[in-house]
């Protein structure tokens, strides 16, 4: 699997591993420019209520275990509440 043309655009070639990315953020970060980094470590901003609850129920209908990957779905969710929230 290859990242994205967008990350291809922003980091060096050779420094796709999310290390480059995160390195560049930081860099954004420190001219002034307004970055929500979701790279390595936490990111920056608080998890809503609502998807801490269904976190919740999820675990306690069981499932603990690794989401299915690509995991596609989740990242369609994540996305659109990035996009609401904002």
């Amino acid at each position: 699997m290859l990242p994205s043309q967008r990350i291809r655009n922003i980091v060096p070639e050779g420094l796709s591993d999310g290390w480059g990315v995160f390195m560049k953020a930081r860099e954004m970060i420190a001219q002034g420019q307004s970055v929500i980094e979701l790279t390595i470590g936490e990111h920056d901003i608080k998890t809503a209520p609502d998807i801490l609850q269904a976190m919740q129920r999820s675990a306690n209908d069981g499932h603990t275990g690794y989401a299915p990957v690509p995991g596609e779905s989740f990242g369609a969710a994540a996305a659109g509440h990035i996009r609401v929230a904002m």
